[in-house]
């Protein structure tokens, strides 16, 4: 009997963050899983701990791949090996409380249109002492695209006092722990000439969980948040709640230049392959804005983001063809998709 949960891990000189995480793996009371775990060449002993931690349990498969092929080519890797009825992405630094599959489960088992869930992650600090890891403060509880075309984590940064406690439909699901539907993924993939992706490998990594969210929202399916599905996570770089100008450009300060470089290429592609003309005409404005303080930005603080200009146009014809079959599969209307930009 093929298992009901997979377990999608991509370690990369991981080996600073695997011991809670994998722990929390085995702690879990839905049993009938199976976790692939993938390492991108690690330099550190992040393999040699996951081979002793899956040492002797059928449930585990490592995948070691010689060069770091990229966080989506990996993820894409690891469903490949998978059989599960449902997926989980789960971050090398995100820690799951001990029911987080069974409760996911049943949520996804509520509706046939639910194609993801996002529980509620809170702050996770691997440096503190073990009692004093895991914080109160949220991290995300879904994902809020802004009329402007950017993407922030809900409450990020906030401290948890019940205000998320409600369940519901969100935009999107962040990738730390992220409980997908198998047949969802199916349905969405993107099949080009003889190779077919779940996560588009054209980002390499950042924004793919983005990415994955608005096709299966294009496709018709749900995505919903669930308080009671807990995991802690501690975030490296990456998007927060910030809205101001300071606040937005202090924090991108702190984005190493690889995140940038991705990112900024990432948030491009993402408009090509996804965005509905009637959207795009009502929320010009914003986004118009935000892209003209994005490029002078860059121009003037930021020149080595220029680089992913000329990769974002050499994709640009493969991203056209993405977005030919993600319309081809498109089951809502504008406004239907119009009422997730805020």
């Amino acid at each position: 009997m093929p298992p009901r949960f997979s377990i999608i891990l991509i370690t990369f000189d991981s080996s600073r963050f695997l011991g809670p995480v994998l722990a929390s793996i085995k702690e879990q009371t839905g049993k009938n899983w199976e976790a692939i775990i993938v390492d991108q060449a690690s330099q550190d002993d992040s393999l040699e701990i996951v081979r002793r931690w899956g040492s002797g349990d059928e449930r585990v498969r490592i995948i070691e791949n010689p060069t770091n092929i990229g966080f989506c080519a990996a993820v894409n890797q690891g469903i490949a090996a998978s059989r599960g009825e449902t997926v989980l992405f789960l971050n090398h630094d995100a820690v799951l409380d001990p029911r987080y599959l069974e409760l996911a489960l049943a949520v996804i088992a509520r509706d046939a249109q639910i194609a993801a869930v996002q529980g509620k992650v809170r702050r996770y600090d691997f440096s503190a002492d073990e009692d004093e890891r895991a914080l109160t403060r949220i991290d995300t509880t879904g994902l809020v695209m802004l009329k402007s075309r950017r993407i922030i984590d809900r409450g990020q940064g906030e401290e948890d006092h019940g205000q998320y406690n409600a369940p519901g439909e969100v935009f999107g699901v962040d990738g730390a722990a992220s409980f997908w539907r198998r047949e969802a993924l199916e349905d969405i993939r993107l099949c080009l000439e003889d190779r077919c992706e779940y996560l588009d490998e054209d980002f390499f990594m950042y924004k793919d969980d983005v990415d994955l969210s608005w096709r299966a929202r294009l496709a018709g399916w749900k995505i919903v948040y669930d308080p009671a599905c807990l995991a802690w996570h501690q975030r490296g770089s990456g998007r927060s709640a910030a809205r101001s100008p300071l606040e937005i450009v202090r924090e991108r300060s702190a984005i190493n230049a690889f995140a940038k470089y991705h990112s900024w290429k990432n948030a491009r592609l993402l408009v090509v392959k996804n965005e509905l003309a009637a959207n795009a005409l009502a929320d010009l404005p914003w986004w118009l804005t935000k892209e003209i303080a994005s490029w002078l930005y860059v121009l003037f603080a930021e020149p080595a983001t220029l680089r992913a200009v000329g990769e974002t146009l050499r994709l640009l014809p493969r991203a056209i063809r993405k977005r030919r079959l993600i319309m081809a599969r498109r089951r809502v209307s504008s406004r239907d998709m119009h009422k997730w930009f805020r």
